[in-house]
């Protein structure tokens, strides 16, 4: 992510980008335990359902990633 923030981002603005990509990084490892263990608490179904549905997702989409490459 930091080299797509230095290839991308102005050169005057590279300072900033670079602080903002940390500090959500930082922000997404705080809260990130706090929101799943909440979750898993009150909703372990919800949970699960949304971990399948994010494989599920993930493998119709690796599927078509390998369809399109092989017809080029």
């Amino acid at each position: 992510m930091l080299s797509l923030n230095a290839r991308l981002g102005p050169p005057e603005l590279k300072t900033s980008y670079f602080a903002f990509t940390t500090l959500a990084a930082q922000l997404a490892f705080f809260v990130g335990p706090v929101v799943g263990l909440s979750i898993y608490q009150y909703q372990t179904a919800l949970l699960f359902y949304v971990l399948i549905g994010c494989a599920l997702l993930y493998g119709l989409c690796a599927i078509k990633s390998q369809t399109e490459s092989t017809r080029l």
